[in-house]
């Protein structure tokens, strides 16, 4: 089987998903509400929890995927693996994308992108 990415789209209102080749065929989509209370920080759980409950009902692992990439409101400074400015997600200041990364890490061979945030 090839490898598959997945992508995200971050949003004030909605977070999209989608699971693509590596020659950007859409294979799955789905999309979850962000939860922009408590400034955001529900935000990186919520994502990881939707990415793993997708897979598990696909029948799918981390080893079947090169990595995630991702687009994110706000400034995203990639070698600090912050982002500044993203209003519509209530974050207010400079937020950091650790634990999508840890989470990309353990459980993917590859990382493309990341322009998340915690």
């Amino acid at each position: 089987m090839s490898q598959k990415i997945i992508g995200i789209d971050l949003g004030g209102t909605s977070i999209k998903f989608a699971i693509l080749t590596t020659a950007g065929e859409i294979q799955e989509k789905w999309s979850i509400k962000t939860n922009i209370l408590d400034e955001g920080s529900h935000i990186v759980d919520d994502m990881i929890e939707s990415i793993q409950h997708r897979l598990d009902l696909l029948g799918l692992a981390a080893a079947d995927f090169q990595g995630i990439g991702m687009g994110s409101p706000g400034v995203v400074d990639r070698e600090k693996g912050t982002v500044i400015g993203a209003y519509n997600l209530k974050l207010l200041e400079t937020a950091t994308c650790t634990s999508l990364y840890r989470y990309q890490i353990k459980n993917f061979s590859k990382i493309l992108s990341c322009f998340l945030v915690y």
